[in-house]
């Protein structure tokens, strides 16, 4: 049947065709009834040109992608500094604990509220649509 299947497929306009096609309509009539009735259904999609990008546009999405990786990990690096800085700063065990834990879970909390701020700043409602690769 998988043979049968991939001969008819070879066949121009029949590459929908499907196994789960090929068994509900066991005789040829009622498979070609219905091969015929997906003919008249089938709706021809228009065939999207190919983007090729300009080479300005290549490489300043590199640019642009170096430098955001640059400053995100400056920004990382200062707030491990402070945080450090604030840890250090406590005169007994107990409050440094106390400040790791504080500064753990705060930079955390900060860290995934800057991410999904910036997915909402940047993407916002993202709809369906058809953008060229």
């Amino acid at each position: 049947m998988a043979r049968f299947c991939a001969v008819i497929r070879k066949k121009p306009g029949m590459s929908n065709v499907s196994m789960r096609d090929i068994y509900t309509n066991p005789t040829i009539a009622k498979l070609s009834a219905h091969l015929d009735s997906l003919i008249e259904g089938f709706v021809a999609t228009k065939r999207e040109p190919f983007h090729v990008p300009s080479n300005l546009s290549y490489y300043t999405c590199g640019a642009l992608q170096l430098a955001f990786y640059a400053v995100y990990t400056l920004f990382g690096l200062w707030a491990l500094d402070t945080g450090y800085e604030w840890t250090t700063a406590s005169s007994t065990a107990l409050e440094l604990y106390a400040r790791s834990i504080v500064f753990a879970a705060g930079s955390f909390a900060a860290l995934t509220a800057i991410s999904i701020a910036a997915k909402w700043v940047l993407i916002g409602r993202f709809k369906a649509q058809s953008i060229p690769i």
